[in-house]
């Protein structure tokens, strides 16, 4: 009876140290949430919704292949300063065969876990959407993608920012109509890139008609800043040129301005640049440092980065003709000085004269 009591003691104390121990289950997803997993053979999305007082967690993903693990992903997300992440990992499969797979997700913290998903999708064999993404362009500026649909129908787009597996910028463009012909979409970056950091582009079409289905693709992309020539001028006197911002890093250079006679360099000015992002523009002016005589000049406008890349050149001709460098000098009134007493007395004289008149005709 002693060892059979004993026995009943180690197994409560055992079940106990168990339940402790062992990872959370579905109902703490009521805390870390996934909202959103989407999947296929190249690259899974997910989305997490968290408590702001978590400020680091791990999420890892399993795909699976007739019961068999054939990839697997892990990301530790550290910072967190918002309520919900989306991350991009991009699968390097051992087996591409048709059929179905299904997506793991695990999201754990301190090795504890606090929600799990899984996702099924098809890979071969499967339905041809009605649209198609032909070409796909990110840069620094934003995103552009051209659609061919095989019908019209209406979708909504999501375009993401990615930069080291997480989304740092998203929007979404809802009930998008796509007509029967090739249509072109673009949306700008909201965000400010880093100069030389790798990012991707990611895009996503939801379709509901006549079924459910999601089209993705995506590319990567080196930040750049980047700006372009919108306008000029330039006479015997000087040059300005207009520049506009066409990207998200921000631009920092100068302008050069380079005046030629006879193809020989005769004058070379350098002006600095205010910080230009995607919208912004900025008119740069040169003065020369002498009015230009007459004759033919050519100009050389030059765009440089800070680190001395010319980023755009535009080339222009100055005509100076003989009209042109004439000084005006009716507007000088220093000649005019000498003259102005005898004016004043005659005036005087006149006044004085009238004056007279009008007093005795009283």
């Amino acid at each position: 009876m002693i060892g059979h009591h004993l026995f009943q003691k180690a197994l409560l104390i055992a079940v106990v140290f168990l339940l402790a121990t062992m990872p959370a289950n579905a109902a703490d997803c009521d805390e870390v949430a996934i909202t959103g997993i989407y999947s296929d053979l190249t690259s899974c999305d997910v989305t997490i919704e968290y408590p702001e007082e978590i400020s680091e967690f791990e999420v890892h993903l399993d795909l699976v292949f007739e019961d068999s693990v054939i990839d697997s992903q892990t990301l530790i997300l550290k910072n967190l300063s918002v309520s919900k992440e989306t991350v991009v990992l991009y699968w390097e499969p051992a087996t591409t065969e048709d059929g179905p797979y299904d997506v793991e997700v695990r999201v754990s913290s301190d090795n504890e876990v606090l929600c799990g998903q899984t996702h099924s999708f098809v890979y071969g064999n499967q339905v041809l959407p009605i649209i198609t993404i032909d070409s796909l362009i990110p840069n620094s500026e934003g995103i552009s993608l051209a659609v061919t649909p095989k019908k019209p129908t209406i979708a909504n787009i999501e375009y993401m920012l990615v930069k080291d597996s997480r989304v740092v910028d998203v929007s979404v463009d809802e009930k998008v109509s796509i007509h029967t012909q090739t249509s072109t979409h673009h949306k700008q970056w909201e965000t400010i890139l880093k100069s030389g950091e790798e990012y991707r582009g990611r895009a996503k079409i939801y379709l509901f008609d006549p079924y459910e289905v999601v089209i993705v693709d995506d590319k990567a992309f080196t930040a750049k800043a980047n700006v372009e020539i919108t306008d000029t001028y330039k006479d015997e006197i000087g040059a300005s040129v207009t520049v506009n911002g066409i990207s998200q890093v921000p631009f920092e250079g100068e302008i050069r301005f380079t005046l030629y006679a006879d193809n020989q360099a005769t004058e070379q000015i350098t002006v600095d640049v205010p910080l230009l992002l995607t919208g912004d523009d900025e008119t740069i002016e040169a003065i020369w440092e002498q009015t230009l005589p007459e004759g033919e000049y050519t100009l050389a406008i030059e765009v440089i980065s800070d680190t001395g890349e010319v980023i755009e050149r535009k080339d222009t001709v100055i005509d100076v003709t003989e009209t042109d460098t004439i000084l005006d000098d009716t507007n000088d009134t220093s000649g005019q000085t000498e003259e102005a007493p005898g004016f004043v007395v005659l005036g005087a004289i006149a006044t004085f004269f009238i004056l007279f008149l009008i007093l005795n005709r009283k």
